[in-house]
Formats: C-alpha cells, structure tokens, sequence
C-alpha cells in the first residue's frame, strides 16, 4: 500500500501527473497514464508485486470520477502485464451503476492490482468496495466477472479469492463525482466519438439495463452493440462505451443477456439516443424533460426492426 500511495504522490507531482489531472481527452489522459506507469515513480511498487505469484500486471487510471469522465463513473485507465512490462499492455474503460459505493470513493488516481494478463482485461466485471485502512486516504474497488457474481458476493460481503483485480484509490485532488457499484471494462480502442460531456445542464439521466428481446447476430454469434446520443437538438454526438462495442452473451432468455449500462447524459430540455446493433443503425428515441415525472423515474424505449429487439430506459437523476 505505501509503494502504491508513494508512487501516485510522486507522479501527481510531476509535470504530466497534473495535465491528467486537468485534462478530460482520453487520448491524452492515455498516454499520460503510459507514461507515469512506465517512471521511475512506480518501480517500487513493481518490484513489489512482481514477487507475488497471483499478480499479473499493474494499471494506472482514474476511478469513480464523474467530473471528469461523465459516464465513466467506473474506472479507466492503462495496464502493463508485470512480466513483459511496457511490451503487452491494455486500456480500460468503464461505466457503472450510481449506486452503492461510499462516497469517498469518488474522485481518485487508481493503481489497479490485476490477477489476470493484460490479455484477458475485458467483458463485464462486478464490482464492490472492499475495506481496507482509511487512514490513509483510500479506498479500495475489487472486481470479479459476471459469471462469478453470485460467488463474489453474498450476505457475508466480498469474497476476493474470485476477484480479477483490486483498485485502490488515492485522492490527489480531482474534484467529487459520482459513485459507482458496478462496473464493466472493455479493452481496444477509443471510439471516433467522444463519451463524456462537459459543462453543466438542467437535467441528468442515467442509462438503465439493457435488455435484448430478439437477437441480429446469425449462426448463435454475439450482437454488438454501441450507442450514439446528441442533446437539445445539437449536431455533437456522443458514443458509448468508449471502446469497440458492448459485446452481448448467451441468448437473449438468460440472464446474462443484458447488460447495465449506467452512462450519464446531461441535457436541457431533450437528448435522443441511436442504437447500432452490429453496425447497423436499429432506431433512434427521442427523451423531453417533460417526459419524467421527477427525479427517479425511468423512461423505458425500445428500439426494434425486423431483425432485433433491445431495450433500455433512461433514469432521471435532477
């Protein structure tokens, strides 16, 4: 822990430490991220965990920070596998439900410890907060698959043998966002449009789960599936996630064949949303702030054609 807090300190310190503080261009903040994990700063810390057989790689990211990643209200950020350092590598990104996790994990700079290679970082991961010493100014997310929910889990809390990484979050001065209790990574690429929003609007929504009621993808394949929204009549699009696509699982009559999607949208008086399923534009909805009843209540459209039927609401937050 104090490897961990003495290079996020440091890095935070230099020069680039505080234009990823600063910036909201995840192109930059990735490169940045790069950067840091690869200085001297973190060379401790690898030494350390490198000793430990179940770590496979370190990451360097942001978490829980609305703020500055509208709709990444999970974690982003870059990841080195330990044993073939700055040569296999991932970015990872994610949304999440606003709901669940304390407060004082918003906001923070993040080394992720990873029990799995840079290969395998993406699909969907649950996440939950997991104790460790306050005092420090901390606070820790670990994150195991979906398929391991259940065991991950229960009445007694977290069980961390089924977790596939532990972020710990250090506050160095971003500003206060929203939390986050479960979260999804996707590795690849960024998309052509940008996932967040700045400045300030009327009105907030978050996205709710995604079901899919009819499958498009042929021969039992997984749809893919991305979103595109523009707000108050504007031109601007938006895209989610903000790498490849949502990749669906098993059959539309599982449980896993939906997804929790949890991005925010900002918005005036209207936004309205185009789904893409396998890179076909499916139909676009249209929200108005007069649509909701108030804070809490959720909007569900559904967006069909001939070949595919997917649902999803938004929920209105303010």
């Amino acid at each position: 822990m104090q490897a961990a807090a003495e290079g996020v300190q440091g890095w935070a310190a230099t020069k680039d430490g505080q234009k990823a503080l600063e910036t909201s261009d995840p192109d930059d903040l990735t490169g940045y991220f790069q950067d840091g994990l690869n200085s001297d700063h973190f060379d401790k810390l690898r030494n350390l965990v490198a000793r430990l057989n179940p770590v496979k790689a370190i990451s360097l990211g942001v978490m829980g920070n609305a703020d500055l990643f509208v709709g990444v209200q999970g974690a982003f950020g870059y990841a080195d596998d330990l044993h073939n350092f700055d040569e296999t590598s991932a970015i990872f990104g994610g949304g999440g439900l606003i709901e669940g996790v304390d407060a004082a994990f918003e906001g923070s700079i993040a080394v992720g410890i990873w029990l799995e290679p840079t290969a395998d970082i993406g699909g969907f991961y649950i996440g939950a907060e997991v104790d460790i010493d306050e005092g420090m100014g901390v606070t820790a997310l670990a994150c195991a698959s979906h398929d391991d929910n259940d065991k991950f889990r229960d009445e007694e809390g977290v069980n961390l043998d089924f977790a596939k990484v532990v972020m710990i979050g250090f506050h160095v001065g971003l500003g206060d966002g929203v939390a986050a209790d479960e979260s999804y990574f996707f590795a690849g690429h960024i998309t052509k449009y940008p996932s967040f929003q700045t400045g300030t609007a009327k009105h907030q929504v978050n996205l709710t789960t995604m079901h899919c009621g009819k499958q498009d993808a042929r021969d039992n394949a997984q749809d893919s599936v991305t979103l595109v929204w523009r707000v108050d009549g504007g031109t601007q699009q938006y895209g989610y996630p903000i790498w490849n696509d949502i990749q669906m699982r098993g059959t539309p009559n599982s449980d896993i064949y939906q997804v929790p999607l949890g991005t925010v949208i900002k918005f005036d008086e209207s936004f309205e949303i185009d789904l893409y399923v396998n890179g076909h534009m499916v139909k676009t909805h249209r929200w108005h702030d007069h649509d909701f009843k108030g804070p809490g209540d959720v909007q569900t459209k559904t967006f069909s054609n001939d070949d595919c039927s997917y649902d999803f609401g938004a929920r209105l937050q303010f």
